[in-house]
């Protein structure tokens, strides 16, 4: 195949960090899951990261390899997004996955606005990945509508668009859906428990609320999305926002000691410290309620992740999403026992980027799972939850008992 051939899809990479290459501290990886769905089909343009020596690394590893040098043969490195448009000008680009970190995309605020660049300077790209959630930037601060305005805009021409909210691929996720709508079931409950084991988390941007936005914000809106998702929020069951309620744990409390943390915590403004834990609850339109508790807890380097739906006469339990086998306990009326069902060599990031790369062939109608307007929607939860919580902190604050809290660190 040459680069003229109409079967080549060209990709863009915006970032060079972990969720297009890769780490120790998870599954994500996009660009290994583009290469196993593309083939000889794929052929890199190039990485936009402002980091050029960490981007070189990256391409470097990749032609490297014998098995991936021909995809990334011609991969350039872009300091930022006008430079690349400017180079890539005589080329029509067919996918851009947008992976740069969320203080950075989703507003319209100077330095954070990068999904507006993408649509300024590549407005017929064909398909647009973007990471999850949308920003992490304060939505007080900004006009989302926008935004909003530009993405719907932009997804109106023959293009694909979808936001990384990759869980709602899972199978056992697809079954119960099923489930609930083959018998005209509304979720009485949908509870949510995503537990996090921190040590390996060593990035102090994560761990500052001002730039990541909290655990809430920036990794619980994968449940905070799948609890929207089960519930039927694209069919009528939509949350309330002003039923939502929250409180925490914090880093100054007793219960919020962490003994384990590879980075010293002490270097971050007290008030800009994340929470340990976060709990909330909030209805849906359609009578629905969902609660989340997240917490920054344990220790290792395996999460611990659980999403159950009580619906009449039915209850399900999916347990670790993250897993490449994740399991889903059903109790029906048919019968008091719980069925277990395996779901072994699940790879939700790969099911999503397929779906994408078939409605750009042309040859399946399905769409992609999460749009932006739908992320919107999760984007401001997860904001809610967490100005709940620190709205019961302040109201609280003068009735704690604290006894030998440290700093957290250790």
């Amino acid at each position: 195949m040459t680069i003229a051939d109409p079967s080549i899809v060209k990709v863009l990479f915006i970032g060079a960090g972990d969720i297009n290459f890769g780490c120790g501290e998870g599954p994500w990886n996009h660009s290994i899951r583009l290469e196993k769905i593309l083939g000889s089909r794929l052929h890199v343009l190039g990485v936009v990261d402002p980091n050029l020596s960490r981007a070189e690394s990256q391409i470097g590893a990749k032609r490297a390899d014998p098995k991936t040098h021909a995809a990334w043969a011609g991969a350039t490195v872009f300091p930022n997004v006008p430079h690349a448009a400017a180079a890539l000008e005589a080329h029509s680009i067919t996918l851009i996955v947008n992976g740069c970190p969320p203080p950075f995309r989703g507003t319209t605020l100077k330095g954070k606005d990068l999904d507006m660049q993408l649509m300024k300077h590549f407005p017929d790209v064909r398909g647009l990945l973007i990471e999850k959630p949308i920003s992490s930037s304060d939505p007080a601060h900004f006009d989302l509508e926008t935004v909003a305005f530009g993405l719907r805009e932009w997804q109106a021409k023959p293009s694909v668009l979808s936001v990384g909210y990759m869980l709602r691929y899972l199978s056992p996720v697809a079954k119960i859906r099923s489930v609930l709508a083959e018998h005209n079931l509304v979720p009485m409950c949908v509870s949510a428990r995503y537990f996090m084991a921190y040590p390996l988390a060593v990035n102090a941007q994560w761990w500052t609320k001002s730039i990541w936005g909290g655990p809430v914000v920036e990794q619980a809106t994968h449940f905070v999305d799948l609890v929207r998702f089960l519930a039927g929020s694209d069919v009528g069951n939509e949350v309330v926002m002003d039923t939502v309620q929250a409180s925490s744990v914090e880093w100054d409390e007793d219960a919020g000691v962490l003994g384990a943390q590879g980075f010293d915590e002490s270097l971050i403004q007290e008030d800009q410290r994340i929470p340990r834990l976060t709990t909330a609850f909030w209805k849906h339109q359609r009578g629905t309620v969902a609660t989340l508790t997240h917490g920054v807890a344990l220790q290792g380097a395996e999460y611990s992740t659980e999403i159950e739906i009580l619906a009449d006469g039915w209850r399900f339990k999916l347990q670790e999403a993250y897993s490449t086998c994740p399991t889903l306990t059903i109790r029906s009326p048919a019968s008091n026992d719980d069925t277990i069902i395996e779901y072994p060599n699940e790879d939700p990031f790969a099911t999503e980027f397929q779906v994408i790369v078939d409605a750009l062939d042309g040859q399946s109608d399905q769409q992609p799972l999460s749009s932006w307007t739908d992320a919107l929607q999760t984007y401001k939860l997860t904001w809610a939850i967490r100005r709940a919580s620190e709205e019961t902190r302040r109201r609280n604050k003068g009735t704690r008992h604290n006894g030998s809290a440290t700093n957290g660190t250790s």
